[in-house]
């Protein structure tokens, strides 16, 4: 028989409440939950002043598997605590961390089952702490529910996990499908532990659809088991923004301590302090340099790492390295003069001027295509074009991504008309075979007369 602790409305209880027709469903109702919106002083002196909550068991017991329910009000769902300290003391005073975990973010829904915590694995203790280190954005830090079992059981065979994470959202920590089966993780950007718990890493693992496996050997032998789950990219509104290079200058964090956070920086330095129970990511660009100063103190988390900012494929979108990488198609007779123009730029300092000195007789837009070649594309992902344009009046030019070799297969096309006004533009697209190096991105411009003007800034490839 399954025994457990059931924490619900802040309270302990020694049996279950059978308020709903299934038991591990949780409400959305926001007063089913824990919630702080102002830090206190920790009952562990070493946390400092932080969001936090105690449980007393009332008597030393055995714990072992737990559940989290994240906060699930559709309205407060940024509130939800996405890494929490585990700490468990006998006496109040003295504290064991079991570690520090990440709690997927809910969904919002009345049918949604909570996700497997961190396993205690039988010690003693009294006193449970939970403390919450960062959340999914919000003012405040709460859950729903807490449930800690008091006898080990029989883990079922199947993954408890339902994985939908932003590219941007860093490094979830301590991840567990809740089956505690001696088996190994596995799939793109994650990295198992060798304890049954694992760590995910949204960047390595991409934007798209993925699978999770978990592997162990059961009563017939090797058994594989499989769960969707999701990366989604940062221009998702439910994502934090993107960042691009080109608004991460160097960046110097001499903080004591550093605040908790991810810092994504072309150069980062620091000579700062992370504290305990702190979480600090730095993510240069180019380099990150700590000097001699720099110290983790005992318990905290940091990571350093050379990682580029959100994907951009291709190179001198803004033509601030005049035409570099940038050439024009002439067909039948057509001619085209492309210049730099820095008289009419949409950003910074230059644009780029396209003029049509000869209308080919075929009227063809492939006839005259000014373009960009050599990024690669994975197929099945989704990736977003950006552009500025404008013309010397209104004129239709026909926009295209694909191969720039045989078959010269099309990924997406659109026909737009530019106006003489800079106007930014904007489309999605999925590839349906992988590229590697042989991209065209390809402005067709064989359709307009003798004397047609075009200007160009700002080109952009994300993934």
């Amino acid at each position: 028989m399954k025994s457990y602790i059931y924490i619900i409305f802040l309270s302990v209880i020694p049996y279950i409440l059978q308020g709903q027709c299934f038991e591990d469903r949780h409400s959305t109702n926001i007063h089913e939950s824990w919630l702080s919106c102002t830090k206190s002083p920790n009952p562990n002196n070493a946390n400092g002043s932080s969001h936090w909550i105690m449980y007393n068991l009332g008597t030393n017991t055995n714990l072992y598997q737990t559940t989290f329910w994240n906060l699930n009000h559709p309205d407060h769902l940024e509130s939800g605590v996405k890494k929490v300290l585990v700490e468990y003391s006998s006496n109040g005073v003295s504290w064991n961390s079991l570690g520090t975990f990440t709690l997927l973010q809910s969904k919002g829904s009345g049918f949604y089952e909570g996700v497997p915590g961190p396993d205690f694995e039988g010690v003693s203790a009294r006193y449970v702490l939970l403390t919450a280190l960062e959340n999914y954005g919000g003012e405040c830090y709460g859950f729903s529910e807490f449930r800690i079992f008091t006898e080990d059981y029989d883990q079922n065979t199947e993954l408890d996990l339902n994985i939908q994470v932003c590219i941007n959202e860093g490094i979830l920590e301590n991840l567990s499908g809740g089956l505690g089966l001696g088996g190994t993780y596995s799939g793109p950007g994650i990295i198992d532990h060798g304890d049954d718990k694992f760590t995910l890493d949204p960047d390595l693992a991409g934007v798209g659809s993925h699978y999770l496996e978990y592997s162990y050997n059961g009563p017939n032998g090797l058994e594989v088991l499989r769960e969707p789950m999701v990366v989604y990219g940062c221009d998702r509104d439910i994502c934090p923004p993107c960042v691009s290079c080109s608004d991460t200058p160097n960046s110097t964090f001499d903080n004591i301590p550093i605040p908790n956070g991810v810092y994504h920086k072309q150069f980062i330095s620091s000579s700062g302090h992370v504290n305990n129970n702190y979480n600090v990511d730095f993510r240069g660009e180019e380099s990150v340099t700590l000097e001699p100063s720099f110290e983790v103190k005992a318990g905290g988390y940091f990571v350093a790492q050379i990682r580029e900012c959100d994907v951009i494929l291709g190179s001198n979108g803004g033509y601030e390295d005049g035409m570099t990488n940038w050439t024009h198609e002439q067909h039948d007779g057509a001619i085209a003069t492309r210049t730099i123009d820095t008289n009419e730029p949409y950003a910074e300092n230059q644009s780029a001027r396209v003029t049509i000195d000869n209308q080919s007789n075929g009227l063809g837009w492939w006839h005259v295509q000014f373009k960009q070649t050599g990024a690669s594309l994975i197929q099945g992902q989704e990736y977003k074009v950006t552009f500025a344009a404008k013309s010397d009046q209104n004129r239709e030019v026909h926009f295209f991504v694909g191969r720039d070799n045989s078959p010269y297969n099309s990924y997406e096309s659109w026909d737009i008309v530019l106006s003489t006004n800079w106007k930014l533009y904007q489309f999605t697209f999925v590839p349906d075979e992988d590229n590697n190096g042989f991209v065209r991105l390809a402005v067709g411009l064989g359709e307009n007369p003798t004397g047609s003007v075009f200007w160009f800034d700002n080109f952009e490839l994300r993934q």
